[in-house]
């Protein structure tokens, strides 16, 4: 109880969250399993943001994904993302604190999903395959081709899943017509694609917790 009590102190502290904020609310109570790995995400009040949630297929609120295990005593989410600050790396290792942010990313949803059935030689097949990326140069892909050795957030999510059981965890590329300044701007008439909720969609992935701004 000590410790769980010095994490809320500190969060609070660091972040000066109010009741409201989605790390508290994730983080302050003991739904985590140290044994499961979780999908986690997050919707921002952003230009990124919103353009990023109109590309999915159902659900609108989240606009980017990470793939949260607990590695060395810590929960750590994975995640690609378009670092505007080039001393920072695509691919981050994030704790649950800095992936929301809020002052940084203007946070309106977050959300963490359960990857059920998961078996145990699953899970390291899947800390290895993300330890894997770690080790590589990754950029982040701006064109959203799935043929570019660069990677977008749920093409990455989509990778290692797919990796550690490709029955399980084969999900559909989306195709979408784009407008023309979506064509000019990706330099195609249509897009091949992994939307962020994709994985909402699938029946071994459910979620346990979320939390939305008013």
């Amino acid at each position: 109880m000590q410790i769980r009590a010095l994490i809320v102190l500190l969060i609070t502290t660091n972040l000066s969250c109010t009741s409201k904020s989605p790390v508290l609310d994730i983080i302050n109570d003991s739904l985590l399993n140290t044994q499961k790995v979780y999908l986690v995400f997050r919707g921002t009040n952003t230009k990124e943001g919103y353009l990023a949630s109109n590309f999915n297929i159902k659900y609108k609120k989240a606009s980017h994904v990470g793939i949260a295990v607990f590695i060395n005593n810590k929960w750590k989410i994975y995640h690609v993302i378009n670092s505007v600050d080039k001393e920072k790396k695509d691919f981050r290792a994030s704790d649950f604190i800095t992936f929301f942010n809020d002052s940084e990313e203007n946070i309106k949803h977050a959300s963490v999903w359960e990857i059920n059935h998961l078996r145990n030689s699953e899970r390291i097949d899947l800390i290895t395959e993300i330890k894997r990326y770690e080790s590589l140069p990754i950029v982040f892909d701006k064109s959203f081709s799935l043929d570019s050795t660069k990677l977008y957030c749920s093409e990455f999510i989509n990778n290692v899943l797919f990796k550690i059981n490709k029955n399980k965890f084969k999900f559909k590329i989306h195709k979408k017509k784009l407008n023309s300044i979506q064509s000019k701007i990706l330099k195609r008439d249509t897009l091949y694609y992994y939307p962020v909720d994709v994985f909402q969609l699938n029946r071994n992935i459910n979620i346990i917790k979320e939390w939305n701004s008013n």
